[in-house]
């Protein structure tokens, strides 16, 4: 049985690139993207380079917390396991917005997203004999603090302020499901994807953001990534030694060469760790996160 490989956010930029890779790779892809419109081009593309390539799409609003529980439930329904989840789907906003469960955007989409579909993706990464999750973070985690009190940046929201506190969530997310999870064959990491070409600050914002992100791009353009080359050590992950991908770590690339380097020293605070965890149980209601039975409610 080949393996299922899943991607949050496929239809564009490093998602469809490693999309690419593992239809190469001839897995069963399973695609999560929240416009199917531009989810079906992103999946003939594929299909042209890659004629017998299995894949299914799914419809997700990651900024749902209803989408993100009527997707998975396909999903959990349609698969007897799943090998690799790629937690690919990202946001960054240029102004304070909500959610419809009340939330700020950027935490939700980043950070509670991750959090509760992973969880309801634990049925069949359990089926899995060598599971891998992959997170996709981002060195701006380092120049970031948790502003504990006021996550959602109430009254001092800003882009950088809130896209790098979500991506240090994540990397605090990521240490301590690994040192929680009771199943030793579900491995999971975090990934810098560096500076990436992509249009990623510019989808759904306005125009002095878009002029903006392409100002950014120039002055970093000596060491911009494609999306190819971004995706690289996702594949890595995907397909190295399982050995070498416990305990969590974070990991880049340098050269074609992979490497686990350092996170932020905020990232390591254990007690960091599991206060970020009950933060995400509590808005996300998840009672038992390790609980497959819970998992596929």
């Amino acid at each position: 049985m080949s393996k299922v490989a899943l991607v949050t956010g496929a239809n564009s930029g490093i998602g469809l690139a490693i999309t690419k890779e593992f239809a190469k790779l001839d897995y069963t892809i399973i695609m999560v993207c929240r416009n199917i419109e531009k989810a079906n081009q992103a999946k003939q593309e594929v299909l042209s380079i890659h004629p017998g390539a299995k894949i299914d799409i799914v419809q997700i609003d990651m900024s749902s917390f209803e989408s993100i529980e009527a997707g998975s439930k396909k999903i959990v329904n349609s698969y007897q396991k799943l090998d690799i989840l790629v937690n690919n789907a990202g946001l960054v906003n240029n102004e304070y917005q909500l959610t419809a469960d009340g939330l700020e955007q950027t935490f939700t989409v980043n950070v509670y997203a991750v959090f509760l579909f992973t969880h309801l993706m634990m049925p069949i990464l359990n089926k899995s004999e060598d599971a891998r999750i992959i997170n996709v973070g981002s060195d701006r985690h380092k120049k970031a603090k948790i502003k504990w009190r006021n996550i959602s940046l109430k009254g001092e929201y800003s882009l950088m302020k809130a896209y790098g506190q979500s991506k240090l969530a994540l990397v605090l997310y990521t240490y301590e499901f690994d040192r929680t999870c009771p199943n030793d064959n579900i491995s999971i990491n975090c990934v810098s994807p560096g500076a990436v070409k992509t249009n990623f600050g510019s989808k759904d914002n306005g125009w002095l953001m878009k002029i903006a992100w392409n100002i950014g791009l120039q002055l970093v353009r000596h060491r911009l990534r494609t999306p190819a080359q971004a995706c690289q050590t996702i594949l890595y992950l995907a397909t190295t030694d399982k050995d070498k991908l416990r305990p969590a770590k974070y990991w880049d690339q340098k050269n074609n060469k992979h490497f686990a380097k350092p996170s932020s020293r905020d990232s390591y605070y254990k007690d960091h760790w599991k206060k970020l965890w009950n933060h995400c149980l509590e808005i996300t209601h998840v009672n038992d996160y390790f609980n497959s039975s819970n998992s596929s409610s």
